[in-house]
């Protein structure tokens, strides 16, 4: 079973078609099977007290059960590495007989080469495979399955350091091979993040430098979202230790910067929705594991790394991909509430003292806005500075924190009026509701500029989208939810401060019901927004129209045209 090859391509279809024949050994294994059976080995290993199997016993059991499907892979890696010459060696025969024959004189020779022609042309379709691809298909792709289950069932034992050790260089040749060919690149990246996921962290970390050197190579030659979602477990693996920031973080930043160049407009940005959902899966783990390499990494382009990202998020924010949506949102809210503690991501600091509040109140909304005259003045009346001199928005955050809001608090105008393109009709109903938590992470981490942004976005629309009335309405929602969600922060802060341990558990949970109402009360208002901007096209198209960006609504119409011209 480890040698590789799947049990169903070794029987002979004789042997399949004979139905007489009763033998048990002609029944084939599932490759489930086949996955259960190396796995209760692997257990066998694992699982065995110290007085069954000595540490010196488990070792060499390890290296065993790798010993077979390496040595197999690396026959297999030789075999398609000769199969790619005499498959290069046939076509090149096969161009220069073709040549020949269309230089044949006479009138036998144009019958020869027209007959010669439509045979060459007829068989252009053909589907017999490639000698490579018999390689790959038959042996190096189910090698990669048999060494991603060793890897997965062996997981934390120290003989897989070594075997990480061989396993690399013999992936990173698969990888070479493999070209373009998306059912060879994915199980190759699979059984190398298994690889990477379950050996031990010492081991890992010894690869790092082969790693740095040859990950962004491949990824810029195959671009295969999967190296960002590998890349990911990195990440997690070293976010308890800064002793390999600089290279992670020189990694981290090549594969990004290359992802986000393969995404410079809308088309490019639908057309490619899994390197989006696994571009910021990677952006969203950095954040909650080891922010440090955003904003304290040894690596000085890292730093500004967040802002190429924040930038790219607003472009990727239109996707109409569930998945890559989600993710997109999940990095945007990430980035609004970051953690009250980081230990685990900043290394320069530990319980940092918090250094001061938002310095913008609700207040500061142009009186041309909230005037009563307007038709978006608020019902309610906002508040004002607390007496000790805060802002009313209140809830402190630490310089840290402020540094990773910095990027976002910059787009914030482009980010709210795409979301609310999104919930108008942009994205489909059933995509929104990560948009909807975005925007209320807004309202609670810049109350008084999301408010602005918000109101200034709404007077936009036509009065054939939203009355006047239902302008007034929704911001009416928004001044009060980003007011009471300060008023929740500012009373956070103060019970932080005051450290009182039997009041915290039971302030915390009532701050915690009020959370939760709110969150309510602005889902209410944006499935309202949302029915009424959808409830016609025309309605629906002047809103995006009116909400989107203007370079982002052209990209949109264009790609849109583009798509209904290709189908005819």
């Amino acid at each position: 079973l480890l040698r590789g090859g799947y049990p169903n391509n070794r029987a002979s279809s004789s042997n399949r078609s004979n139905s007489s024949n009763n033998d048990n050994s002609n029944k084939l294994l599932t490759e489930k099977e086949v996955e259960c059976l190396i796995e209760a080995i692997c257990s066998i290993v694992t699982c065995s007290s110290p007085s069954v199997v000595s540490p010196e016993q488990k070792h060499s059991a390890v290296v065993s059960l790798f010993e077979t499907p390496l040595q197999n892979f690396r026959d297999a890696l030789y075999m398609a590495a000769a199969a790619a010459a005499a498959d290069a060696a046939a076509n090149a025969a096969n161009a220069n007989a073709n040549a020949n024959v269309g230089g044949i004189g006479g009138i036998g020779g144009s019958r020869a080469a027209s007959n010669s022609i439509s045979n060459s042309s007829s068989s252009k379709p053909s589907t017999h495979p490639t000698a490579q691809e018999v390689v790959f298909t038959n042996l190096l792709i189910p090698l990669c399955d048999r060494l991603a289950t060793l890897f997965d069932a062996l997981s934390g034992e120290p003989a897989l350091n070594s075997q990480l050790q061989a396993f690399w260089p013999l992936i990173n040749e698969f990888l070479v091979l493999a070209e373009m060919d998306e059912s060879r690149v994915e199980p190759a990246i699979r059984a190398l993040r298994y690889g990477l996921k379950h050996t031990p962290l010492e081991g890992v970390g010894q690869l790092m430098p082969s790693l740095l050197a040859a990950i962004p190579e491949r990824f810029m030659a195959l671009r295969h979202n999967g190296f960002l979602f590998m890349i990911s477990e990195l990440v997690k693996l070293f976010s308890a230790t800064a002793v390999f920031d600089l290279p992670l973080a020189q990694l981290l930043t090549a594969l990004v910067l290359e992802a986000i160049n393969a995404l410079p407009d809308y088309a490019s940005v639908s057309n490619q929705p899994l390197l989006v959902d696994d571009l910021f899966i990677l952006a969203t783990r950095v954040l909650n594991y080891a922010p440090r390499l955003f904003i304290s990494s040894p690596f000085p382009d890292s730093q500004a790394l967040l802002q190429r990202l924040v930038d790219c998020a607003t472009r990727c924010a239109v996707v109409s991909h569930r998945e890559a949506l989600g993710s997109v949102f999940s990095f945007f809210t990430c980035l609004l509430t970051p953690r009250q503690a980081m230990t685990n991501g900043i290394s320069s600091i530990t319980n940092a003292n918090k250094v001061g509040e938002l310095s913008t109140d609700l207040t500061a909304l142009s009186p041309s806005m909230l005037s009563p005259s307007s038709a978006l003045a608020p019902s309610s009346a906002l508040p004002s500075s607390s007496p000790s001199g805060a802002s009313a928005i209140g809830g402190g955050f630490t310089a840290e924190q402020m540094q990773l809001q910095e990027p976002i608090k910059q787009k914030l105008p482009d980010l709210i009026r795409i979301s609310l393109a999104d919930l108008a009709g942009l994205l489909p109903s059933s995509c929104t509701y990560d948009v909807v938590d975005t925007l209320f992470a807004s309202l609670k981490a810049f109350p008084s500029e999301t408010v602005m942004v918000m109101v200034e976005a709404i007077r936009l629309l036509p009065d054939t989208v939203l009355l006047p009335q239902d302008k007034q309405r929704f911001c009416d929602i928004a001044t009060k939810v980003a007011t009471r969600l300060a008023n929740i922060q500012r009373a956070e802060s103060e019970v932080n401060a005051a450290a009182s341990g039997m009041m915290n558990g039971v302030d915390g949970e009532k701050r915690a019901r009020e959370n939760y109402v709110l969150g309510e009360m602005w889902e209410k208002a944006c499935r309202e927004f949302m029915e009424l901007c959808r409830r016609t096209r025309r309605t629906r198209e002047a809103a995006e129209a009116a909400l989107l960006p203007y370079g982002l609504h052209a990209q949109i119409l264009e790609e849109e045209e583009r798509r209904y011209n290709s189908r005819g």
